[in-house]
């Protein structure tokens, strides 16, 4: 970031300074109001005179730094980094802007269109959408339109890897009951194991994504996308550990984009492994308006479990997501899930319905913020032959996730991820009702 940008932007604004420029016609000094300074840096800008603009910029700060306009001097700091191909440094100075006050349009465009020229896409299109939700002219949404149309079109590779530590009360999803009565229709008070008892417990997470897309025609391309999560306990019989891989054809145009896709997964727990499936997805993403987009998808895929036989059978989702821009600073995504699991074990066949939410802001002072509350619904069709004297099994989820960050505090675009969730799970059999209290404390990176 440019040295004037940083020492204007730790100042505050005010009234007259003395700026000095060399200028072709007019004298070498020029005794100017803050004001009239900085309007005649910004017409040499637009005259290309990039060196004399930054010497009024420069000079302004010097003078007295506390009597300028900083935001609209670091700006046109910004703007002349662009200019000369300074990238990078045009990026640090209109993130930096932002973070003092994320409601500045301009600036948000500036930087979605810097981080273009980069090739940042995923945090180009953020920010562009984000700049959707505002009252722009007609000819600007155009031209959002034509980068977000140029992004779409070269997006071959994204690559993301998040990691952290993660302590949870809760890391098996255990029961909090030291004993149960009525286990198989009798009065014998039953006492669960240790592996089924709640566990808490410390955990280092890793993930990464890799997503692709090769061209294959005008409006064709050949969508690839693999992910690892592992997470891992001090008790090797709690590690989790999962892999994902999907592949497909991918249509898309102006209005929609449409994928088919063969899906596998994979997950190991406690070192061992637990299930694994085979199966199929379609998505459809279309835009609804400037700044609503819905996603519709549907799943299937059937389950293998390596030490619950009873438990294989095909698995059925359908969902709706809705993803809105709700002002210059925040966003909402709303979704509707129902899910159907089928079973050799009656007892182990379900349905569940569920509904969940995230806001996002970003706030001053380069705090983003995001709320996540979820709830779920499961209905059981059999009794559970453990609990013969029960009902069928019915299932409430609910919980919330906090997310944190600070925009800010970046190195080697390493972001810092501070999260708290919140779990609990209740059941008309006590013995399924649990509750967990987790976060995470870590960093992240799109490259």
């Amino acid at each position: 970031m440019p040295l004037q940008a940083q020492q204007a932007l730790a100042q505050s604004s005010g009234e007259r300074v003395l700026a000095e420029a060399e200028i072709a016609h007019p004298p070498p000094s020029l005794s100017l109001s803050g004001k009239e300074a900085v309007a005649l840096a910004e017409k040499l800008y637009n005259q290309g005179r990039l060196d004399e603009a930054e010497r009024i910029l420069q000079s302004l700060v010097n003078a007295d730094p506390e009597k300028v306009d900083v935001v609209q001097i670091a700006f046109l700091a910004g703007l002349i980094a662009m200019r000369r191909g300074h990238h990078k440094e045009a990026e640090e100075v209109f993130r930096t802007i932002l973070d003092h006050d994320p409601g500045l349009v301009r600036i948000r465009l500036e930087l979605a269109k810097v981080l273009f020229e980069q090739k940042k896409d995923s945090a180009a299109t953020y920010h562009f959408r984000l700049a959707l939700a505002n009252d722009l002219p007609d000819a600007v949404r155009k031209k959002i339109r034509v980068y977000l149309g140029k992004i779409e079109a070269r997006r071959l590779v994204t690559i993301s890897w998040s990691s952290s530590i993660a302590p949870s009360t809760n890391i098996n999803s255990g029961t909090e009951l030291d004993s149960i009565s009525g286990l198989l229709g009798s009065e014998i008070i039953f006492k669960p194991s240790e592996d089924r008892k709640a566990k808490s417990g410390v955990g280092f997470s890793n993930s990464i994504s890799v997503s692709a897309l090769p061209k294959l025609g005008k409006n064709w391309r050949l969508e690839v996308r693999g992910s690892l999560r592992l997470l891992d306990y001090k008790q090797v019989a709690f590690d989790d550990a999962s892999a994902t891989f999907e592949i497909g054809p991918r249509f898309q145009n102006k209005k929609r984009t449409v994928s088919i896709l063969a899906t596998t997964n994979k997950r190991q727990f406690g070192g061992r492994d637990y299930s694994k499936s085979l199966g199929a997805r379609l998505v459809l993403t279309t835009p609804l308006s400037q700044r609503n987009r819905v996603s519709l998808r549907g799943s299937y895929a059937y389950a293998r479990y390596a030490s619950i036989s009873d438990r294989n059978g095909p698995i059925y989702t359908a969902s709706a997501s809705l993803q809105r821009a709700l002002t210059k600073k925040s966003t909402l995504a709303l979704s509707l899930q129902a899910t159907r699991q089928e079973s050799r074990a009656p007892s182990q066949k379900n349905t569940q319905i569920g509904v969940s939410s995230s806001y996002r802001r970003e706030l001053p002072h380069g705090i983003t913020i995001q709320l996540s509350p979820q709830f779920f619904y499961r209905t059981y069709d059999g009794i559970d032959p453990l609990f013969p004297t029960f009902k069928e099994r019915i299932d409430t989820t609910s919980g919330i996730s906090i997310y944190l960050t600070k925009r800010d505090w970046r190195f080697m675009s390493f972001a810092p991820v501070l999260s708290y969730s919140y779990l609990i799970n209740d059941s008309n059999n006590e013995f399924y009702s649990y509750e967990r209290h987790s976060a995470d404390i870590g960093v992240t990176r799109k490259f």
